[in-house]
């Protein structure tokens, strides 16, 4: 009969199965039926497949014939009879088996990249910090921002400023250079107006009457308009400079025997100040002496009432002012010795210095400073020929002829009456003479 095999018809054949050979259900191709008289005609599923006639995939197993999945390290197979097989990877992963960070991920763990804008990229994959990298000329967390030198909003490289200038970068800036002081041109390579020489120093005093000759190859000498000389231009080259009559000066407060001018008279280069002394002046009783100083802010006023320059600590017999007054070019230094001043003993002398800052204060609000021989003693008459000073008034000095009597010390060890020359030098116009030694 039907299903039934064997030289007795007692055994069942394939696909059929019990004690009736009943035929086998289908199993499809992933299966097959538990036949036999003793089986039950249930289907026998290969590795992977399920289902009563093994139609479907248990997990991790895909397609027709139920293939094991792959391994997703960080995603999910598509599987189930009619999945692909491919490993649908997590949010920032990629790669067939989701092993790699996609565009956009770094690190081990695959996190987001920030926003780098238009002008930068994410340092991403595995091995990516997450930091962003900037276009040239850009700059910031997100390249928002433009690196130095570079300026606008492409941040567009900046031109050479050499080393005296700088560049008007970041966004806001147009990208021209912005000169040291002293110096102009579109790249910082020219001495600006008033400035002159190689490092484009500032050019001196010159006044209405000039102009500094100024430039890279400029020396910052006054160059004179026509009509005037001197070195500050301040003197009329015309050909009667004096005026006629003459003008005559005093002491307003002069009296008989105080012997104005007898060391003679100084006039400032520049033409501001004029200094006399009167040496028989009197502060107390007699012959203290006194300096006066004719004071102007422009040559083109008269000098007027003068002050009278007096020693604070003075005493009679101090002579301040025998040897006559100096005054710096300026018209910012004066300069008197008081040879009589028993500071370092009777007669040895001193000088005093009046210094200010510009022309508009006047000499007669200054505390004059006093300098002493380092080694002065008795009748050494420091200052009786007066003092003089460099141009740049960087430079004091002073004689003290001096007359060396037994027991006491010789101004140069070289005997009686044999006299030295006193020297203040000092580093900078802003240091006071009375720092140096």
């Amino acid at each position: 009969d039907a299903g039934w095999t064997g030289s007795l018809c007692d055994a069942c054949v394939a696909d059929y199965y019990g004690p009736s050979c009943t035929a086998c259900p289908s199993c499809g191709a992933n299966g097959a039926c538990n036949s036999t008289i003793s089986g039950d005609g249930t289907c026998i599923c290969n590795e992977g497949a399920t289902g009563t006639s093994c139609e479907s995939c248990v997990a991790n197993y895909y397609g027709a014939s139920c293939t094991a999945c792959p391994s997703c390290a960080n995603g999910a197979c598509d599987d189930g009879s009619s999945g692909s097989g491919s490993c649908q990877c997590d949010a920032g992963w990629t790669g067939a088996l989701c092993d790699a960070c996609a565009s956009g991920y770094y690190g081990s763990g695959c996190s987001q990249c920030p926003d780098c804008g238009d002008h930068g990229s994410c340092l991403d994959g595995l091995e990516g910090s997450g930091s962003c990298s900037c276009d040239a000329g850009w700059a910031g967390d997100n390249c928002t921002a433009c690196q130095t030198s570079y300026y606008g909003s492409s941040c567009t490289a900046c031109p050479s400023c050499g080393s005296n200038g700088n560049c008007a970068d970041g966004l806001g800036g147009n990208g021209t250079c912005i000169c040291d002081e002293g110096w102009s041109g579109s790249a910082c390579d020219a001495c600006a107006e008033g400035y002159y020489g190689s490092t484009c120093q500032p050019c001196g005093s010159c006044l209405d009457n000039a102009v500094c000759l100024d430039g890279l190859l400029g020396n910052g000498t006054c160059v004179c308009d026509s009509g005037w000389e001197g070195a500050f231009c301040n003197v009329s080259s015309a050909s009667s400079p004096f005026s006629s009559p003459a003008t005559v000066l005093s002491d307003p407060s002069g009296a008989a025997g105080n012997n104005l001018g007898v060391g003679g008279v100084t006039l400032s280069a520049n033409g501001l100040a004029m200094a006399a002394s009167s040496y028989a002046g009197r502060v107390g009783t007699a012959n203290a002496g006194s300096v006066l100083v004719w004071e102007r802010t422009t040559v083109s006023d008269d000098f007027g009432t003068p002050v009278k320059l007096t020693d604070p600590n003075g005493a009679d017999y101090d002579n301040l002012g025998a040897g006559g007054p100096c005054l710096s070019s300026d018209a910012l230094i004066v300069v008197a010795g008081s040879h009589s001043d028993d500071n370092q003993g009777s007669n040895a002398g001193s000088l005093l210095v009046w210094m200010r800052s510009d022309v508009g204060t006047s000499f007669g609000t200054i505390t004059p400073e006093v300098l002493l021989d380092p080694s002065g003693s008795f009748k050494d008459y420091l200052g009786h020929g007066g003092a003089t000073l460099s141009t740049d008034t960087l430079i004091l000095a002073a004689a003290a002829y001096g007359t060396n009597l037994p027991g006491f010390p010789d101004d140069d060890d070289l005997g009686m009456d044999t006299g030295a020359v006193v020297v203040w030098e000092r580093s900078a116009t802003s240091e006071a003479f009375g720092s140096v030694t």
